[in-house]
């Protein structure tokens, strides 16, 4: 299993701190963002991943220092499904693990995923809730049971 990494987004949100600098080579505690996300997935067993950056990115690569083999592909297609889609093409016929470049979660966070994963679901997804009491979670919504795409992001 292989993990295709978001990092390729504008980071408009974070304005005026990523006008220069890409989002997931921000340094939190002494460490760029997306270097906690490969620490996870390396706990996890991810041995490979596929980075989908934008033009800033050396900056990524010269914020991470990690034994994963990784790959960066330049995202052709807009938005984070266009991302997901550029790196899933990369991949191929391997199965993915898609993580976000720009999120901080513990090592154990991965850990539950593969641990769902390897218990034979098809598919694991982890929504993490914006608003306390409301089930709504960025750009997904639970509906009957069901995970709805609200918004499509950058």
């Amino acid at each position: 299993m292989k993990a295709v990494i978001l990092a390729g987004g504008s980071g408009e949100g974070l304005s005026p701190f990523t006008q220069k600098e890409q989002k997931e080579s921000i340094s939190i505690l002494g460490r760029s963002i997306i270097s906690y996300t490969l620490e996870g997935l390396k706990k996890a067993g991810i041995k490979e991943a596929i980075v989908i950056v934008n033009e800033k990115q050396k900056q990524i690569e010269e914020s991470i220092s990690t034994d994963i083999s990784i790959e960066f592909v330049r995202q052709k297609r807009n938005g984070i499904s266009g991302a997901a889609l550029d790196g899933m093409e990369k991949a191929g016929d391997d199965e993915i693990l898609l993580a976000f470049g720009d999120i901080i979660a513990s090592s154990d966070f991965y850990i539950s995923l593969m641990n769902v994963y390897a218990l034979g679901a098809k598919a694991v997804f982890s929504l993490v809730p914006v608003y306390e009491g409301m089930q709504t979670y960025g750009l997904a919504k639970i509906k009957n049971d069901r995970i709805e795409i609200v918004k499509e992001g950058s």
